[in-house]
């Protein structure tokens, strides 16, 4: 490979390494960090290797070895023989693929890196903010919670987080963030969804929501619904029909959330920070408090004017058969 098609790759592999090579857990992170310091063929697109070696600073304190391995023993026929080398579908306890088979020195270019680096980014950011720290510490407990700071970051880096997890004004129920732009301010839950029929997992989700706000929420809340994509390709409908489904049906005749976005991220081919997509806005003629759509739109924005195609989802990366081989899931 020249450095030409490498540049032009969206990911590279040495996938035969996975037979080669057995790397004892405590050595996970030294291992990553070596690759930065030694290894020509790993590489972030759209980043610099001090931009990754600052990112691997973060994430090793994060995701520590041991969570990495907690991950792949609960995917495991053989939790107590398991390794680096052994099946893991990408998505399953995201990071743990990404940073084990980085380790073994398996991945040499992946996007999930440059979603590794802007997490990282926006720990750095949030560290110093009011109870940005408390959400640091359960990043790691799931995929939502990453998310949550990746978006939190974005905001933060934007100036329009107002705050972290503000509480709902019922019970111990929290949000989990609060933003503004000017005078506007409104409360936002995010939820990260999966689900082959993403509009009936948002009025589920909404209805259970409902019922823990006052009966007059404070200030307009804002349900942001981040569409994420899966290794099982066959369960997933298409973008448009995806988009299509989430009506003002999914309100349900609740009075508590004000509006629902719909939006992705993913890295485009330039690489760099992960890019931000706020695709539609739907709006509850029904709701206690209306939130104002124009300044609704500016703290939704996206991080790009132009995109270079293609766009890589969280997930795409390489999942290894029983064969020993690897396919590719995009």
């Amino acid at each position: 490979m020249n450095e030409e098609q490498g540049r032009d790759a969206s990911s590279i592999l040495r996938s035969d390494i996975l037979g080669l090579y057995r790397l004892e857990w405590p050595s996970l992170w030294p291992a990553i960090e070596n690759r930065l310091a030694h290894d020509p063929e790993f590489w972030v697109s759209g980043f610099t290797r001090q931009d990754a070696s600052h990112a691997v600073r973060i994430l090793k304190s994060v995701f520590p070895w041991e969570w990495v391995r907690r991950r792949y023993r609960d995917t495991a026929k053989r939790p107590s023989e398991v390794g680096m080398w052994d099946v893991m579908q990408a998505d399953q306890g995201y990071p743990a693929y990404h940073l084990a088979r980085t380790a073994i020195g398996c991945i040499c270019k992946d996007p999930g890196w440059n979603f590794l680096i802007t997490l990282a980014e926006s720990c750095k950011l949030l560290k110093n903010y009011p109870k940005g720290s408390s959400l640091l510490q359960r990043i790691a407990t799931e995929p939502g919670h990453i998310h949550q700071a990746n978006f939190s970051g974005y905001l933060l880096k934007r100036q329009m987080l107002a705050e972290v997890e503000p509480a709902t004004g019922s019970g111990n129920a929290k949000h989990d963030m609060a933003a503004s732009i000017g005078d506007v301010l409104f409360d936002v839950e995010m939820k990260a969804l999966t689900s082959s029929d993403p509009a009936r997992q948002v009025t589920k989700e909404i209805l259970e929501k409902c019922r823990k706000l006052p009966s007059t929420p404070r200030r307009p809340v804002v349900f942001f619904v981040l569409l994420v994509e899966t290794s099982v390709a066959s369960d997933h409908k298409s973008w448009p029909e995806q988009l299509n489904s989430i009506t003002p049906d999914v309100f349900d005749h609740t009075t508590g959330v004000s509006s629902v976005v719909v939006g992705r991220m993913f890295v485009d081919s330039t690489g760099g920070p992960v890019k931000w997509s706020f695709d539609k806005f739907v709006f509850n003629r029904h709701a206690h408090h209306r939130v104002d759509e124009q300044s609704l739109r500016k703290v939704f924005e996206p991080n790009w004017q132009r995109l270079a195609y293609p766009l890589m989802p969280i997930v795409f990366s390489y999942n290894p058969t029983e064969s020993g081989g690897e396919n590719t899931n995009k």
